[in-house]
């Protein structure tokens, strides 16, 4: 479905993303992490006009670089910022997920020092951590997007079972050499 919004050129970001990451490595138990909404950022050249996504309605009427998608029906919403890229991401199970360590630099560089949003990023910020960690020690490097928004050569697409069911999670990289962790709790 969102290959086909966003045609193939998106990556999530933000609270869903960390929460994502969290899960399938193992370590969601440990950074309880609940987003309001989603957000994605979409490689996209000039001005995006599109007012409805799915039973979701544009919140601004006027063409901005970050724009709320609203369903009145359920009161859920998504967030999308434009970028001309590229962008560096890993893939778990379809899901382009916007590599770490840039969702980490953005947190830390916004941290609100007495904000209410303050606790809950600083969990975000020591989830980050551990995930950017924990991808470290497997050696595999994110995919990218480039600036038209195509897909650059793919070095790796990480594979993710359901940690609940498997209890470690599996990487795969072109190679095929399969590699398992396990989840690393407390980071650097």
């Amino acid at each position: 479905m969102m290959n086909s919004m966003f045609d193939d050129k998106w990556v999530l970001t933000g609270s869903e993303a960390v929460r994502l990451y969290a899960d399938y490595l193992g370590l969601g138990q440990y950074y309880p992490i609940a987003p309001r909404d989603v957000d994605i950022m979409y490689v996209h050249q000039g001005e995006f006009r599109e007012n409805n996504f799915f039973g979701f309605q544009r919140v601004q009427a006027l063409p901005e670089r970050s724009m709320t998608f609203r369903n009145p029906a359920t009161g859920r919403e998504f967030d999308v910022t434009l970028t001309r890229g590229p962008l560096s991401y890993y893939e778990i199970n379809g899901v382009r997920l916007i590599n770490p360590k840039v969702m980490l630099e953005d947190y830390e560089d916004n941290l609100d020092l007495r904000g209410d949003r303050r606790n809950a990023d600083i969990i975000k910020i020591n989830a980050l951590r551990n995930i950017i960690y924990n991808l470290e020690q497997v050696a595999i490097q994110p995919q990218r997007l480039d600036t038209s928004g195509r897909k650059a050569a793919a070095t790796a697409t990480l594979t993710f079972g359901n940690p609940k069911k498997q209890g470690l999670f599996n990487m795969h990289n072109n190679s095929n050499n399969n590699m398992a962790l396990p989840p690393l709790l407390f980071g650097r």
